[in-house]
């Protein structure tokens, strides 16, 4: 599991309009495994950036097969 904080207010710390929601950036996070030389990568979560304080929980399937 891996936790991810976005704060994303004005200059001022201020909380930005709420009509920004779902227009920000889209946050990635991936999860490889290396064997040797070669890198397999079994997982990728997107996740919404909006204004605010966010916690976001990303939980990588433990059990994913390894693609190449």
């Amino acid at each position: 599991m891996i936790e991810v904080h976005i704060e994303w207010l004005d200059d001022s710390g201020d909380l930005l309009p709420a009509g920004l929601k779902r227009r920000g950036s889209i946050g990635r996070v991936t999860r490889q495994v290396a064997n040797d030389d070669d890198v397999f990568d079994i997982g990728l979560k997107e996740f919404a950036i909006d204004p605010d304080r966010q916690l976001q929980k990303l939980d990588f399937d433990r059990n994913q097969a390894y693609h190449h």
